[in-house]
């Protein structure tokens, strides 16, 4: 259910998006707003405890992944193919994509997104002594 809440979030942001563009002068991607809008509003549900952050954790991640290379492949649209040097679009890809990485799971570990997650049994340990039956080794 919650890949059909974002499917249908993307889905009604990009409709939004795309009817302000033909009123706006300054235009935006509608696909990159609709992905962006919908893990904003998800990672405001988790962190003010309204969205399950074990159901929606995976998720967010995933779209803000897809941010960092929805911006990155914006910049590489916006540099030229024949350029040299450090406009080159590979490079700056290269530098892009996983400082971009890096600042997507630094802002979900400082923001407690992920250190939520750690209470679940599993993490604690509550798991293998639940189920420690299941691990024995037996003769």
């Amino acid at each position: 259910m919650v890949i059909v809440t974002a499917t249908i979030s993307i889905l009604v942001i990009t409709t939004l998006v795309w009817f302000l563009n033909k009123v706006l002068s300054r235009k935006v991607c509608p696909i990159c707003a609709g992905v962006a809008g919908t893990w904003i509003w998800m990672l405001i549900g988790i962190l003010t405890n309204q969205l399950s952050v074990i159901s929606y954790q995976l998720l967010v991640g995933i779209l803000m992944g897809g941010s960092v290379v929805g911006i990155a492949y914006q910049l590489e649209k916006r540099l030229s193919a024949g350029s040299a040097g450090w406009r080159t679009p590979l490079l700056w890809k290269i530098l892009f994509i996983p400082i971009g990485f890096a600042a997507v799971y630094s802002l979900l570990f400082v923001a407690g997104f992920w250190s939520r997650s750690c209470n679940s049994g599993f993490a604690r340990g509550d798991f293998f002594e639940t189920h420690s039956d299941s691990f024995t080794i037996r003769k």
